[in-house]
């Protein structure tokens, strides 16, 4: 090979070596903004997930409130019931 050839050999392997290291940042660089916006996505389903467990918790205090007052309201119609049975009516 003449001195000319090994140059021009050099220098393509030098331009594939920066292609490639473009490459390869290019990559990282669309594998770090991937990430930025997974963890953004993680973190806003973990807030929905939070405001979901305490809607459902909120739900079932009512619930449980509502159900109390249903069992008040039925002792005090059985309880109507049974003094108008005792009056007769």
């Amino acid at each position: 090979m003449t001195e000319l050839t090994e140059k021009d050999a050099t220098i393509k392997k030098l331009e594939i070596a920066l292609h490639t290291h473009k490459s390869y940042d290019k990559t990282a660089s669309e594998l770090h903004e991937e990430n930025t916006r997974l963890s953004k996505a993680l973190e806003e389903a973990r807030q929905a997930d939070k405001v979901a467990k305490k809607a459902i918790d909120d739900m079932g205090k009512v619930i449980n409130q509502k159900g109390a007052r249903i069992c008040e309201l039925e002792e005090q119609l059985t309880a109507a019931l049974g003094e108008g049975e005792k009056n007769g009516n």
